[in-house]
């Protein structure tokens, strides 16, 4: 079986951002298919891609596939660029997950029962009796699927608490830095290091926040050089059609 590994470069245009539950970090990186004129097995059972001594089926990411497409009106992911964007899109978070499933498991974390019936309650009680279970047929997701995408995210949280440990300070020249190269917000928060009460405390937050997302892309990126990553390529071009390769 070929097969065409993963290398980083840029995240590919063409689809615009999902709400989601959650976080959702972008990556950056993109395929690199050859062409494949073996006769493999095309079947939903069939692997679609490997991460070390990982593996996910073809049926494995159609699911996920079409949880993606859910939360898209139709005509927006119509297009061949578009559709093939949103395939690229979903691999990408889908190497993401089995990295970070990979970790969890060389580091002993689980997500228990608890923790998981909690986020479900937590969820769930922002809608009204039956409404969040009717929003899920009207998209064609499982209340399974759903809870094991959830479980799947309490998981990578805590993964990513447990390799980036705590938030690192906020330098007041870190403050000054960042709202400079924030001109929108520099009538909202005053250009200087200092910050205090809410605003002070929102400013430091969204500061924090986006040193740790470069610290987890640092370390994602890291993890991708290490573990051996591979895509079939005829399977891969069964998923996403004449749209792309």
């Amino acid at each position: 079986m070929n097969t065409a590994t993963i290398n980083n470069t840029n995240s590919p245009p063409g689809i615009p951002s999902a709400p989601s539950i959650g976080w959702m970090l972008a990556l950056v990186f993109a395929l690199l298919l050859s062409a494949c004129t073996e006769n493999v097995e095309q079947g939903e059972g069939a692997v679609l891609l490997s991460v070390g001594n990982r593996s996910v089926s073809v049926g494995q990411f159609r699911e996920a596939l079409a949880m993606a497409k859910s939360v898209y009106p139709p005509a927006s992911i119509r297009s061949p660029e578009h559709h093939m964007a949103l395939c690229r899109r979903v691999l990408r978070e889908t190497i993401e997950t089995v990295i970070l499933e990979a970790t969890a498991e060389d580091l002993g974390i689980r997500v228990t029962d608890k923790e998981l019936h909690d986020a479900v309650s937590e969820i769930e009680g922002d809608y009204p009796d039956e409404e969040f279970e009717r929003m899920l047929m009207e998209n064609a997701v499982s209340y399974t699927l759903w809870k094991d995408r959830l479980r799947q995210r309490l998981l990578m949280n805590k993964v990513i608490d447990a390799v980036l440990g705590p938030p690192s300070e906020v330098t007041a020249e870190e403050l000054t830095a960042w709202l400079r190269a924030q001109p929108d917000l520099v009538d909202e928060f005053p250009l200087s290091g200092e910050a205090s009460g809410d605003a002070g405390d929102l400013l430091i937050g969204m500061v924090r926040e986006e040193k740790r997302a470069l610290r987890y892309r640092k370390w994602l990126e890291e993890e991708m050089k290490r573990r051996r990553i591979e895509v079939d390529p005829s399977r891969w071009q069964s998923i996403v059609g004449k749209s792309g390769g």
